[in-house]
């Protein structure tokens, strides 16, 4: 059914705002809950969804009470989460992206390439026009789909974004 997805969202937001939830104005995929000295947020994906707080037993409570409204399973700690590997250290979370980059890289055929300190000038003006320095880009949609990766991509790697602003 077309309405299932919808239908879905909707029950789901009744059992988080039942359990004390709030939605996030700013991301509506947000819900955070705080009382006293306890922290929930919960983040829903389609039908992904990630739980962190300050208090496991909590979290476990709420585990319990979505399992008595779903059928859901649960995937254990995060590694995981829309090409983002997230992985424990003793200073708290370290988020990367190197799976999707290495993916990037191969999709484009660059793994053998080398890296480079400056990867784009100063004050560089991107043309849709051809010129001696640069061939025509013929295929406008592969490099949009390009740009939109590389945007993605800036999430973990701030350094690119400047150059990735200017080529998008």
């Amino acid at each position: 059914m077309k309405q299932a997805p919808r239908q879905w969202n909707s029950k789901l937001n009744s059992a988080l705002v039942e359990h004390g939830f709030e939605q996030s104005t700013c991301d509506y995929s947000l819900y955070v809950k705080r009382s006293d000295l306890v922290f929930i947020s919960l983040l829903v994906y389609v039908d992904d969804i990630v739980i962190t707080g300050n208090n496991l037993c909590e979290i476990e409570k709420f585990k319990n009470f979505l399992k008595s409204k779903f059928m859901i399973k649960d995937l254990g700690k995060l590694k995981f989460f829309l090409g983002i590997e997230v992985l424990l250290n003793k200073d708290g979370i370290c988020m990367n992206q190197r799976k999707y980059c290495l993916e990037l890289l191969s999709d484009y055929g660059m793994l053998g390439c080398k890296p480079i300190c400056t990867p784009i000038e100063n004050n560089m003006v991107v043309a849709c026009e051809p010129n001696v320095k640069d061939c025509f880009l013929v295929n406008i949609t592969e490099y949009r789909k390009l740009i939109g990766r590389l945007i993605y991509l800036t999430l973990t790697r701030p350094g690119i974004a400047v150059s990735v602003q200017v080529l998008s």
